[in-house]
């Protein structure tokens, strides 16, 4: 029986001024999807500095990362 793969998307909200960077758009809402909540927390650390602010939605939950503690 195959294993089902997470449903893990995430939906990023970036800085105005840097939306154009994430979406060719330029919009400030962007959702992406990922199949390890660990790639999340990698993007997160990783354009940070852009991020306002970032909505999880891991297996049917949802989880909002500024609500959580940072990770070091």
């Amino acid at each position: 029986m195959p294993t089902k793969e997470p449903l893990v998307y995430a939906r990023f909200q970036f800085k105005p001024d840097r939306a154009a960077e994430f979406s060719p758009e330029g919009k400030e809402f962007v959702e992406v999807r990922y199949t390890e909540v660990d790639e999340i927390i990698t993007d997160c650390k990783e354009f940070g500095d852009a991020i306002v602010d970032c909505t999880a939605f891991v297996n049917g939950k949802v989880i909002t990362l500024s609500e959580q503690p940072e990770i070091e």
